[in-house]
């Protein structure tokens, strides 16, 4: 009876082979890291597709652990938990802009997390389309294009009508998910941000959020 010959890996390539694959379950994904100031877009990026900008006082800093957005739910404002919130930007008084730039990258706990919030503002887009905030402010919502980026998204462009000062603000609003992570962003010009313009943000942003 002739026995089956058996091919034997060399012990080095043994070794090598359950190093690798050990190393691969220890070594931690970009996501497990917390966000840092490199995956956040900078000035120089802002600037170079707006640069009516750049005499804009953008700032950055560490936000609370939560992302303040629209509700689907009576549209109105709400908050959800998170992990941790870099934000950069005109931070404070948007209500009384014509312009500004603001942008967080939002890191959550779970995937499940992440994924609850852009659902949730796709849902906003289209319970929401036209609104009244009190008697001082009307609210007009529509979907905008965005490219193909990241594992979820949606943008949409919002018009806001003030009875008083400042009158009308014209803005569009992005959300990208990379899997735990959300990037946020909101651009105010005087007339209506060209949908090239918020493609080419909005690509910046994802390629650096990780």
């Amino acid at each position: 009876m002739r026995r089956t010959s058996r091919t034997r890996l060399p012990l080095v390539t043994v070794i090598a082979v359950t190093l690798t694959a050990l190393l691969a379950t220890l070594a931690p994904s970009a996501q497990a890291a917390p966000v840092r100031w490199r995956d956040v877009v900078s000035r120089a990026d802002v600037v170079k597709v707006f640069p009516a900008l750049a005499r804009e006082d953008l700032t950055r800093g560490v936000g609370n652990p939560s992302v303040s957005h629209p509700s689907p739910a009576g549209c109105t404002p709400t908050e959800t938990r998170a992990k941790k919130v870099l934000w950069f930007g005109n931070r404070d008084n948007w209500a009384a802009r014509k312009r500004g730039f603001y942008t967080a990258l939002v890191q959550f706990r779970t995937v499940a997390e992440a994924k609850r919030l852009v659902t949730d503002m796709k849902r906003y887009v289209r319970a929401c389309s036209h609104y009244q905030v009190g008697s001082v402010l009307t609210v007009r919502v529509r979907p905008a294009a965005l490219p193909r980026l990241g594992d979820q998204r949606v943008a949409y462009r919002q018009v806001q009508e003030w009875s008083t000062d400042p009158g009308v603000q014209r803005s569009t609003i992005v959300y990208v998910r990379e899997g735990k992570r959300v990037m946020a962003m909101r651009v105010m010009l005087p007339k209506t941000v060209p949908a090239r313009d918020i493609a080419r943000i909005a690509r910046a942003g994802a390629a650096k959020m990780g």
